[in-house]
């Protein structure tokens, strides 16, 4: 009795200790290359969708010449909150922002082959299934200076 005790009290520590020394694979900042999108997850459960930014490089008579970014200039599209169920298969992810005054949800699927790639499906109502769904992306997880976000 007393062995399975100290068995199970191992147990428990270990998994204590590997969730609290793990981020969530999902936290931190990923690109969509295809369509020059990318998202950050922070640990908090906030989120920014953002966009390649390439403003116009032609001026205005009379205004100066804007400043051109590199290759790896973002800026926001929205941010909000999210939620993932890893107990799902695959996972189910909400995002709940507010776009052009708007508050809206999004429901989707993600899926998480390994460290580095995640794919997720959106619609308004959650999918059946990532593979078969019109609106589905693959996301790489972004070298730490690939995303240089713009002010707003």
């Amino acid at each position: 009795m007393r062995s399975r005790i100290v068995i199970y009290t191992l147990l428990i520590l270990l998994a204590i200790f590997q969730v609290g020394c793990f981020p969530p694979t999902h936290v931190g900042k990923w690109v969509n290359g295809n369509v020059s999108e990318a998202m950050i997850f922070h640990e908090d459960g906030t989120f920014e969708m953002l966009y390649l930014y390439r403003p116009d490089p032609a001026p205005q008579l009379g205004q100066p010449v804007p400043e051109i970014p590199d290759k790896n200039t973002w800026k926001v599209r929205f941010r909000g909150t999210y939620v993932i169920e890893y107990s799902k298969d695959p996972a189910w992810i909400d995002l709940i922002y507010v776009y052009n005054g708007t508050q809206r949800r999004t429901q989707g699927l993600i899926k998480f082959p390994d460290d580095n790639t995640f794919y997720v499906a959106f619609d308004n109502v959650r999918p059946a299934s990532i593979e078969n769904s019109s609106r589905k992306a693959r996301f790489t997880r972004a070298a730490s200076d690939e995303i240089k976000i713009v002010s707003e």
